[in-house]
């Protein structure tokens, strides 16, 4: 299991930037939760994975719930069931293009 306390990431609470990334404006929590695909190095995550970008913080839980949500509905996460969810095609070029920015 990858060491994510280390906060790579700003926590959850501090993020109200937005960012259009292909044509789609969405907050930081929405992006740092499609990153944990990568973070995990997993193909497939399930919710209580993505809910470690909240911490323990019950607000915190909830808005990268609601980001999952708005990820779905955009087409950039699919529903595998059973609380697990995929990057779509489009997710992983959002992540490649953030991971490139970085470097």
């Amino acid at each position: 299991m990858p060491d994510i306390s280390s906060r790579r990431y700003p926590s959850c609470a501090a993020l109200l930037i937005r960012w259009n990334v292909f044509g789609c404006f969405m907050d930081s929590i929405s992006l740092i939760v499609l990153n944990m695909f990568s973070v995990w190095g997993k193909e497939v995550l399930d919710l209580h994975e993505l809910f470690e970008v909240g911490g323990n913080d019950p607000e915190q839980r909830t808005a990268v719930f609601d980001a999952v949500e708005g990820l779905v509905s955009q087409g950039l996460l699919n529903e595998e069931g059973n609380d697990f969810y995929s990057l779509t095609e489009r997710g992983r070029k959002i992540v490649e293009e953030k991971v490139d920015r970085t470097d």
